[in-house]
This record gives C-alpha cells, sequence and structure tokens, in this order.
C-alpha cells in the first residue's frame, strides 16, 4: 500500500475531521479535553498534515516549534487502517520536518492509560517526563498522567525549497564565492546598507566563522541567516538573516542581500523571501510581527516589500547618507495573521 504524507489544506476539510473523530472516538470514552486544552490549542501556530492511501485521507497530525525542538500531537489513523504502517510514515514525515528546519529532537505526549507509551518506546522515543495535566480530565475523576516522551534526530543541514531557488546552509564551496563579494565595488553593496562602513577585518571574522560552524556543524536552531543557492546549481547567490530588534517584545528582524546583479529582475528576491518569512513565523511561534529595514534609495527593496505585502511604518526624514546626499531610513512591517492570509490567498490563486 503507497502512503503519502502532505500537508493539509482546506479541501481535507471534511476527510480529516472524520479521521480525527474516529481516532479519538474510543479514548473520549475516558478522558476529554479541558477549556484549558482549548485554549492552548487555539493560541498555538503549527502545521497539520494528513496521510493518504487509497486516494483518501487515513491519517492526521499537527506539529509546532517548541523551543529547540518540534512537538507533534493530535496523531490519529482510520480504524480499518490500524496497524499498517500509517503512524509510523507519518512521524517520519515529521522527523525529516526537524532535520530540515535544523532541529535535532522531536517531542509527544500521551496519556500514560492508553498503553501508547511502550509503543512510542518500540520506535525510538525515550521518557522525558511524566505530570499529571490539567489539560484534561477523566470521566471517573481519577488525575490524568501525561507522559512526554521525545527522539533524536540525526542532525542535518536545513534545506528549504523554493520555486528558483532552496535557502540552505553554509557549504566549504561557498567560501571563496562569499570572500570575494565581499571585497569593494560590487554593485549590491551600492544598495545594501551603504551607509555603514565594512572593513577587511569584520570580513575575514565573517569568513572565520562560517569557517568554524562548518567544522563543528554547529549551526544555530532556529537559523539567523541561510544561504540563497540557485536550485539547479546549488551556487551562491545571496543571504538572508533575521535579527532581534527587541527580543524582549518578541520584535524581530529579516534581510537579505543578493550579491549578483545578473539575478536581480528575476523574482528570486521575492522567492527567498517568502520561504524565509515562512520559516521565521514558524520557527519563532511567539513573534506577532516582522520587520523588513531598508533607505530610501533602495527602489529595488521598497518594491520588494511591497510585494510581499509590507507596510510603511514607518520613515525618517533625511536620516541615512549615502555619497554625500540625505536620503530617508525606512521600516516596512507585517502582522502575522497578515501573513497567513496573504499565504492563503497567494494559494488559492494557483
Amino acid at each position: 500500500m503507497n502512503i503519502l504524507v502532505r500537508e493539509y489544506t482546506q479541501n481535507d476539510l471534511v476527510e480529516a475531521k472524520i479521521v480525527s473523530d474516529d481516532a479519538h472516538a474510543v479514548l473520549r470514552k475516558f478522558y476529554h479535553p479541558t477549556a484549558q486544552a482549548k485554549k492552548i490549542g487555539s493560541d498555538t501556530p503549527y502545521k497539520r498534515i494528513v496521510a493518504v492511501a487509497d486516494n483518501k485521507i487515513v491519517g492526521v497530525a499537527t506539529y509546532e516549534v517548541e523551543g529547540d525542538f518540534l512537538y507533534f500531537g493530535s496523531l490519529g489513523v482510520l480504524t480499518a487502517y490500524r496497524k499498517m504502517g500509517i503512524a509510523k510514515k507519518i512521524i517520519s514525515h515529521i522527523e525529516e520536518a526537524a532535520q530540515s528546519m535544523g532541529f535535532s529532537k522531536i517531542q509527544c505526549a500521551t496519556m500514560e492509560k492508553t498503553g501508547n507509551v511502550s509503543i512510542f518506546e518500540k520506535i525510538g522515543f525515550k521518557k522525558s517526563s511524566r505530570e499529571i495535566t490539567g489539560k484534561f480530565e477523566s470521566v471517573d475523576g481519577e488525575p490524568i498522567v501525561e507522559v512526554y516522551l521525545e527522539k533524536s534526530v540525526e542532525t542535518c543541514r536545513v534545506n528549504l525549497g523554493g520555486n528558483k531557488i532552496i535557502l540552505r546552509d553554509w557549504i566549504a564551496d561557498d567560501l571563496a564565492s562569499f570572500e570575494e563579494w565581499q571585497k569593494p565595488c560590487h554593485k549590491w553593496q551600492d544598495f545594501d546598507g551603504p551607509y555603514y562602513t565594512t572593513t577587511e577585518e569584520n570580513t575575514l571574522k565573517q569568513i572565520n566563522g562560517i569557517r568554524e560552524r562548518l567544522k563543528s556543524a554547529a549551526f544555530p536552531a532556529p537559523r539567523t541567516r541561510l544561504v540563497i543557492a540557485d536550485k539547479k546549481s546549488n551556487q551562491l547567490l545571496g543571504t538572508v538573516n533575521s535579527y532581534w530588534e527587541s527580543i524582549e517584545t518578541n520584535w524581530l528582524c529579516a534581510g537579505i542581500a543578493l550579491y549578483d546583479h545578473n539575478f536581480w529582475g528575476q523574482g528570486i528576491g521575492y522567492d527567498a523571501l517568502n520561504v524565509w518569512i515562512n520559516y521565521l513565523f514558524f520557527v519563532h511561534p511567539q513573534i506577532v510581527r516582522l520587520d523588513l529595514r531598508t533607505w530610501s534609495g533602495n527602489y529595488g527593496m521598497i518594491h520588494l516589500a511591497k510585494k510581499l505585502n509590507f507596510k510603511l511604518e514607518a520613515q525618517f526624514r533625511k536620516a541615512r547618507i549615502v555619497n554625500g546626499e540625505y536620503y530617508d531610513s525606512l521600516g516596512f512591517g507585517i502582522l502575522r495573521e497578515e501573513w497567513l492570509n496573504r499565504t492563503v490567498a497567494v494559494e488559492n490563486k494557483k
């Protein structure tokens, strides 16, 4: 039997609900979620996936970021399709998702009385903690014990696919190209913060830092910088990055630099930022907004921000000096719900 695990779409609503209701029917005879659990579920950003076999949805699950791991839940399989490897296939998909985003472990939780703890242990999970939970209450009034289990996944380089590009971690072949693009007199430097002073010492520090990360494979999770590479040749075209304007208030900024001007005007920046922003909103579930910063002389970046539905929120007049002339400093922003609505609208046009 062929089993396909893919992301949930709005067209899956009815079939997915049938699977979920079937999977939870037996459990609800013994316990049911409290208002606390329902509130947590409604407030937490997550991805939904479905398993398809025999041309219908037979399995469902969700996953989300919690700290430095992926947490999955709401795992369910149709009664008629149990013990056929569908749940294992769904979990494998979640492991691959964790790897692709740079996380080294996945976690789940189950009620101790269900008997599922031993099932998870057989496929490599280990108990990390157990506690009496207030998220569920039993029919007989007995306390419900929730067991948390986790599994390490093989460390993998991040590789996020777009239409024309991939966003990936650094590789050794990038170093010579990156060093060349950091030398003075390249066109991209006329637009990427030309009001800042850069030195050869700073460039060397960057390169040595990348080299050390490659040696140790010590990339941060979530990632703060990824390479924009051509989808066909894997050639380095630029980078995307993120930084905190104020970590205390969950205020994150994103940035992009596309080095080779021969690739400008081809939708590559749009493609790269679209993938990057999706990644940032998912791996930082606590953030409610995202910024893009530029200046009034960078027409390409202004156009790109507007094309991505960012709104101009701040304009500091004559705050930047480029080649002896004053320019405005610009701040664009988008809220999480605005980005999600935009994403749905784009998908519906396809």
